[in-house]
């Protein structure tokens, strides 16, 4: 189990890194937090192979990853269509 539970942290670490690092790039972003939330349904599902969490709660987290996607994908076809590109530009 711990070798389970060691990728899961892995893959969410790359996940936030590729996140930390790409921040200019919004179809990069939307994939390193794909990573992130893939990973976590993977360890919410284990632990719900485990007997340790409900199956609707799985089911729950699944229908909001897809939501998440479709909207951050929208997002992304409006700044495309608004701005010309798909990077971001800050002035602070």
């Amino acid at each position: 189990m711990f070798f389970f539970d060691f990728f899961f942290f892995v893959s969410f670490f790359v996940g936030l890194m590729s996140f930390l690092f790409f921040r200019f790039h919004y179809l990069l972003l939307l994939l390193s937090v794909e990573i992130m939330m893939l990973s976590l349904f993977f360890g919410l599902s284990s632990f719900s192979l485990l007997g340790l969490g409900g199956v609707e709660l799985v089911i729950l987290y699944l229908v909001l990853m897809v939501c998440g996607a479709g909207f951050g994908i929208c997002l992304m076809i409006y700044f495309a269509r608004m701005g010309g590109n798909e990077m971001f530009s800050f002035s602070l």
